[in-house]
């Protein structure tokens, strides 16, 4: 519960004031949540009429008093609506403004991440690991910009003692705007690689936008950074610069480098999960975990970094690691009735993470015939082509058994690798299904909106036996 009064609310947004009651039911009244969707409206929640190209929040207040609403910002009066209207130029600006206020409330450790990839694995580790401990509010979904991060913020209760917050960008300033609402505690990148292309151009823009959450993160903030990554001497030097003002630090990870504050010494990968050893200043975690391959282990050595930032110990960090599990189109696998085994991760992919599951992929080609089903990664802008011909060129590298592609640039992997390409979704789920008559490994991924769960979910109609069974310990 947030409990806030419609006057402070009025007040933090410089709003002006509609009434059809009395002042002093102002004073009076407090909004225990903010919604910006009518259709999730708690009972005495604040709306706010945000509005975009093909919609209009105003033309939902009404529907959100009905719902339980006591107070709606709006940019202007809607005449059916009795409960107080709280009118500005701008509701997403309001949003913003109102989110930032209401940070400076919280006590709690807020903790964000952002990165081309691994940010919401790393996201969801956090949160597994941080509850061990406190109570703890983390980023729902895809929330992850000027939208969900200040709703996920005034939906925090008071109390909560970690705040996990995963950013996403689109254009470069959007990762200052957000932290700037935010101001993190700690501040994550986990790396910077092809993503959003097209309005960033390159990595190096990928890089420095990344670069915003160290800049506008709390003065006395903790940056924890990928040591491994190619721009860490870049963003560590700006946490140095930085420093000159304020007190800022760095905790850094690494899989290979044994000078880093977290790294891991060893790893072994099973059916059943993968068991791992990760070195610290003062301790060694070993643990066995629910995920598989080299990127997961990144997040996993980020996850631990950030958590020693956050004083969080020892036992309910290993704890929480034990707990951790893959979400839907993260990685998450299911064996067929036959013994094949499916691996997901089709909920997104940029170049980066496409390498890492085609050598995941690479690593069963000795124990079964391994498929590699691939479709476009989007948002690549000029370099889109050579990039999905460099991805063919790896995947024949690595000596996946067969590559079948959909969508118009999956086409120019396909060519390179000399798989087999499909122009229709059906076609390609019914020669996949042919595939089923032996043991194979599959695995699916691209961009989230070529659709390809819908894969995933024809070949789960087969009878299957369920998630793949793991080992916790």
């Amino acid at each position: 519960m947030i409990n806030l009064s419609v006057k402070w609310i009025a007040n933090t947004v410089n709003a002006k004031l509609y009434l059809t009651k009395t002042a002093d039911f102002i004073n009076e009244t407090y909004c225990n949540s903010v919604a910006i969707d009518s259709r999730t409206i708690e009972d005495k929640a604040l709306f706010i009429a945000i509005s975009g190209p093909n919609f209009d929040g105003h033309n939902f207040t009404k529907q959100a008093q009905e719902q339980g609403a006591l107070a709606a910002i709006v940019e202007k009066i809607v005449p059916e609506v009795t409960i107080p209207q709280l009118i500005v130029p701008c509701c997403r600006s309001a949003l913003r403004d109102l989110a930032k206020a209401y940070r400076q409330l919280l006590n709690g450790k807020v903790i964000a991440v952002t990165g081309s990839s691994g940010k919401t694995s790393v996201k969801n580790m956090l949160k597994d690991i941080c509850v061990q401990q406190g109570l703890t509010v983390a980023t729902k979904g895809n929330l992850n910009n000027q939208l969900g991060l200040p709703l996920t913020l005034l939906n925090t209760p008071k109390n909560t003692e970690y705040i996990v917050l995963e950013m996403g960008t689109s254009y470069s300033g959007e990762i200052a705007i957000l932290t700037d609402i935010c101001k993190p505690d700690i501040a994550i990148i986990t790396n910077a690689g092809h993503a959003h292309l097209e309005a960033l151009h390159n990595v190096k823009n990928v890089a420095i936008e990344k670069a915003n959450i160290i800049t506008n993160s709390n003065v006395n903030a903790t940056i924890v950074l990928n040591k491994d990554d190619q721009y860490y001497a870049y963003w560590s030097s700006l946490v140095t610069k930085d420093a000159q003002n304020h007190n800022k630090k760095i905790i850094n990870f690494s899989l290979d480098d044994t000078n880093a504050n977290v790294y891991l010494e060893s790893h072994n990968d099973a059916t059943t999960g993968t068991s791992f050893t990760a070195v610290t200043a003062d301790n060694k975690i070993e643990a066995n975990i629910c995920v598989w391959g080299k990127h997961q282990l990144t997040n996993i050595c980020c996850a631990i970094a950030t958590s020693l930032a956050a004083d969080i110990k020892y036992p309910s960090i290993i704890n929480g690691i034990k707990n951790i599990s893959l979400a839907s189109g993260r990685g998450k696998r299911y064996t067929l009735e036959n013994n094949s085994l499916v691996i997901d991760e089709s909920y997104n992919a940029n170049v980066e993470s496409v390498m890492a599951a085609i050598e995941q992929l690479a690593s069963y080609k000795l124990t079964a015939p391994t498929i590699f089903v691939f479709a476009d990664i989007l948002e690549l802008g000029n370099n889109a082509i050579e990039q999905h011909k460099k991805i063919g060129k790896f995947a024949l590298q690595q000596g996946i058994s067969q590559l079948l592609t959909i969508g118009k640039l999956a086409q120019k992997t396909c060519d390179v690798f000399g798989g087999k390409h499909f122009t229709t979704m059906n076609d390609l789920i019914d020669f996949l299904r042919q595939q089923l008559n032996r043991k194979v490994i599959i695995l699916i991924k691209g961009s989230n909106k070529m659709d390809l769960n819908k894969v995933v979910e024809a070949l789960l109609l087969k009878k299957i036996k369920g998630d793949t069974e793991c080992y916790y310990g």
